[in-house]
């Protein structure tokens, strides 16, 4: 698996809202997206956002003839997924602010764990810095 970064440079912590990492996952395995059932992926997104101490607010899934889509709202902002199995891609958005804590490496971790699920042979990921000031 290869994985290429558009990360950019830390700047003044304070200034920083949080960040958001935005994934291409390229090349999963076909089959596999296709036995995804949404309702296991829907119980393990809430798994892992309870693992990383993100707080679930609500979320709305949508099931496709092929495929799923999903958003989740944080009360540290948001998750997205979109899944074309066909393709073997996978889109992943995640936001988190860093109001009350450094959600960061909660973040990327999280991201990580995700994209795995999705067995991916190439991840474009990027991370971008929200910043206030």
């Amino acid at each position: 698996m290869s994985m290429s970064n558009a990360e950019l440079p830390t700047g003044n912590s304070q200034d920083i809202a949080g960040i958001e990492i935005v994934g291409d996952l390229k090349d999963c395995d076909r089959e596999y997206l296709l036995s995804i059932k949404m309702t296991e992926f829907k119980k393990l997104i809430s798994d892992l956002l309870n693992k990383y101490n993100l707080t679930e607010l609500q979320s709305v899934y949508h099931e496709f003839d092929v495929g799923f889509t999903g958003v989740v709202a944080l009360a540290e902002s948001h998750f997205a997924v979109h899944t074309w199995p066909t393709e073997g891609y996978v889109s992943v958005n995640l936001f988190v602010c860093n109001h009350t804590r450094d959600n960061s490496e909660a973040a990327h971790a999280l991201f990580n764990e995700i994209s795995t699920h999705f067995r991916p042979n190439n991840i474009v990921k990027s991370v971008l810095e929200r910043k206030m000031r």
